[in-house]
């Protein structure tokens, strides 16, 4: 390849546009359909890079037109004086029904080699550009795939969110109406234990009276027999209580002055009813 590479690079001044002095310094070539920036300088063994420098081209203006003609490189002083001019398309027509000589038939050679060459290249730039379009689109649908799924994800949490929040909410309720059940038992209870307070018989109050030996009736019947001896004889059904209301004597001095630590009293006890 590098053999044909310099093969071209000295005979190509022979096949291109050059009408000028200053032409004849630079090794030139015609863009035909298909060639690019890229498959250009792959077949002169030069790079993208300095292809674009040569030809004052920059990244924004890089389409290339067929029958354009671009720059190689420089022409070394053997090669300019080897130069000849180029035949015209007119004179190439003509010249067709001539006999050609072997250098003639070595150049068309090398530019059908070059024809081919470049549209090979072509062929694997439309392969490796489908390629890319194909990746590129695999990239767009997987990122698709994934938005659809981040977006499915996030409704899934909302949902979540708002079931937790109506539950929250549920349990609020339920919480607030168990308060308010508790709050009316205790206010029902707290009624039922005023009722049945107020509905709590009061002892009826036995007036004093002086301390004669006559009859008194107290609560629910029972007969008292007022004594003056200073000693009363404790009948059925009287209690302690009655008998300091009827001698007017403080309960506990009546339990004191009899010596007893509770009230409680026998049928036929004898009680004394004076300090």
């Amino acid at each position: 390849m590098n053999k044909l590479f310099a093969f071209i690079a000295a005979t190509a001044s022979f096949v291109l546009l050059s009408i000028s002095t200053q032409a004849q310094q630079f090794l030139r070539h015609t863009v035909e359909y298909g060639e690019t920036i890229y498959s250009i300088p792959v077949h002169y063994g030069i790079t993208t890079k300095q292809f674009m420098a040569i030809n004052s081209m920059t990244y924004d203006n890089i389409e290339l037109k067929p029958g354009q003609v671009v720059a190689i490189r420089e022409l070394t002083a053997e090669e300019i004086a080897q130069a000849k001019p180029v035949v015209k398309p007119q004179e190439r027509a003509e010249s067709t029904a001539k006999p050609t000589s072997a250098k003639e038939e070595m150049i068309k050679k090398i530019r059908e080699e070059v024809e081919a060459s470049n549209a090979k290249a072509l062929e694997q730039a439309k392969i490796e550009q489908q390629k890319w379009e194909q990746q590129k689109a695999a990239e767009a649908k997987a990122e698709e795939e994934q938005l659809k799924l981040a977006r499915a994800e996030e409704e899934r949490l909302a949902k979540e969110a708002a079931a937790l929040q109506q539950k929250a909410k549920a349990l609020e309720l339920a919480k607030q109406e168990e308060e308010r059940k508790a709050a009316a038992l205790k206010a029902k209870v707290a009624s039922e234990q005023n009722a049945v307070a107020k509905a709590k018989v009061t002892p009826a109050k036995i007036p004093s009276m002086p301390a004669a030996e006559n009859e008194s009736v107290g609560p629910n019947g029972v007969k008292y027999i007022v004594s003056s001896t200073g000693y009363h004889l404790v009948q059925k059904q009287q209690t302690m209580y009655h008998l300091s209301k009827i001698y007017n004597i403080p309960l506990e001095d009546l339990k004191r002055i009899n010596n007893m630590a509770t009230t409680d009293l026998a049928i036929g006890q004898k009680l004394k009813v004076r300090n």
